[in-house]
């Protein structure tokens, strides 16, 4: 996480402000901002997959077709291994 404290002046403080003064230092503007990156390393390969079902709204609820569908990448169950599917 990446922590970022800065004025409208663009003075960037090390430390909070104190809480009992909270304007900067520099200009002694009220407008203090506080902004939080937060990012991760992911060290996962990503694949793409597609996967859907398509329905017949027009016919009752019971009768309607279903088609299920798959595009992309999977897993392999037996072996862990990925293969192309479609």
């Amino acid at each position: 996480m990446t922590r970022v404290i800065e004025c409208q002046c663009g003075h960037q403080f090390n430390q909070p402000p104190n809480l009992e003064t909270t304007s900067c230092s520099k200009c002694g503007s009220e407008e203090i901002t506080v902004r939080m990156v937060f990012s991760e390393n992911i060290s996962e390969n990503f694949k793409e997959a597609l996967k859907g079902k398509l329905i017949e709204t027009s016919l009752p609820s019971k009768k309607k077709v279903r088609k299920e569908f798959f595009i992309g990448a999977d897993k392999r169950r037996s072996d862990g291994e990925w293969i192309k599917s479609e």
